[in-house]
């Protein structure tokens, strides 16, 4: 995959995410949609990643070695997902365009060396735009009034 359709990738994917998240109200932010998270839960655990993520691509892009940690994997996403729980909705999606940028950003300064298939496997494969559809997904699942995932 180039660098610009990883790009385009990432920036699909976050309009996915954010376009599920129109016209949902703060209360509804607040109940059960996957996993046990409520909605600003779900959506602190996306924000949370997409900084990692770009930590992780910036440390790349100066020439460090990035080795994920994924021993602590649940442990981060629990920390992610408390991060936003009380904070208003309008809040927390600004924080998820953020990260989205931030995240974006961080790809973009990559070589397009980086982006063959060899050099980082799936950090790279797709930009992380995996994470935000699978949300966007999650959500729009939720709004259609389907129970939430276990």
């Amino acid at each position: 995959m180039s660098k610009a359709e990883a790009l385009a990738q990432v920036d699909a994917a976050r309009q996915e995410l954010l376009s599920a998240l129109d016209g949902v109200s703060e209360d509804e932010a607040g109940r059960p949609i996957a996993g046990g998270w409520t909605l600003k839960e779900l959506l602190g655990h996306v924000v949370g990643w997409d900084n990692n993520y770009a930590d992780r691509l910036t440390e790349i892009a100066a020439g460090r070695e990035s080795i994920p940690d994924e021993e602590n994997v649940d442990a981060e996403n629990q920390s992610f997902s408390e991060m936003y729980g009380d904070a208003p909705l309008s809040e927390v999606v600004e924080r998820v365009r953020d990260g989205a940028v931030r995240r974006r950003q961080a790809l973009d300064a990559l070589s397009e060396d980086h982006f063959r298939p060899e050099a980082l496997g799936w950090l790279i494969a797709e930009g992380g735009a995996g994470h935000h559809r699978e949300h966007a997904a999650d959500i729009m699942t939720w709004r259609r009034g389907a129970p939430p995932q276990a």
